[in-house]
Formats: structure tokens, sequence, C-alpha cells
């Protein structure tokens, strides 16, 4: 597997020619550039000049990267935000979801504790 120390990492023109193949990217790959800073700026820098396709990741570009663990190198040229409709983590929509159905959730999870207990106390009684 390749190093992913600061000197070694992927070709830029290697990782152009993975991302407009037409095919899906391994997973070890996406589990590297999970991690790889440097091939994280060279990704977003492709999508800057020519958007990267849906089916190399299997899901939209934006989605992989809000699920990067490094931050953006700070000399990409890239410097727009992850979240492009929203000023901050708290105004995305899975956010806001749980924050307005917060009630039901608790009750859900709670009811749901209460019948396993239940089914798992009825077991016991009936032996």
């Amino acid at each position: 597997m390749e190093n992913t120390s600061e000197n070694e990492c992927f070709e830029p023109e290697y990782l152009k020619e993975l991302l407009y193949s037409g095919n899906k990217i391994p997973i070890y790959l996406k589990k590297h550039f999970k991690d790889c800073g440097i091939c994280q700026g060279n990704l977003l820098n492709f999508h800057s000049d020519t958007p990267i396709p849906k089916r190399a990741f299997g899901k939209d570009f934006e989605k992989t990267v809000s699920s990067w663990k490094n931050e953006l190198p700070e000399d990409s040229e890239n410097e727009q935000d992850i979240f492009r409709n929203a000023s901050s983590v708290y105004d995305t929509a899975l956010f806001k979801f749980v924050y307005r159905h917060r009630l039901w959730i608790y009750i859900l999870g709670y009811v749901s504790v209460i019948v396993a207990f239940s089914y798992f106390w009825f077991i016991l009684i009936s032996r």
C-alpha cells in the first residue's frame, strides 16, 4: 500500500485518470483519501477545474468532502466551504431535522428500549 507521508503519495496524473475513467474508486483508496491531505487538495483542485463524476465515489463529491477527517491544506487553491448553503454546521439539513423532531426521536428511543426489555422480561417469565 502507498506510504502516506508528506513526500510520497499518489501522482496527480494517476488520480485524475482514476477519477475520470468511469470506474468506481476502490475502498482502500477512499480510506486513503479520507486521511491524506495531499490527495484531498489534489482532488479538490481537480473538482474545481472539472466536476468529478458521481459514479467515481458512488455519491456526490460534496458529500464525500464532508466526510473527510483532515482539514484542507492552507495552500489549497480551493477555499470554498464544505457546506455551501450553510453558514455553520448547525445550519445543515440533518441538524435542523433532528432539532425540529427531537421530542419524537427521544420518545421513539425510549419506547423501543421499553419494548425490548418487556420482551426480554416476558421470555424470562414464560419459562
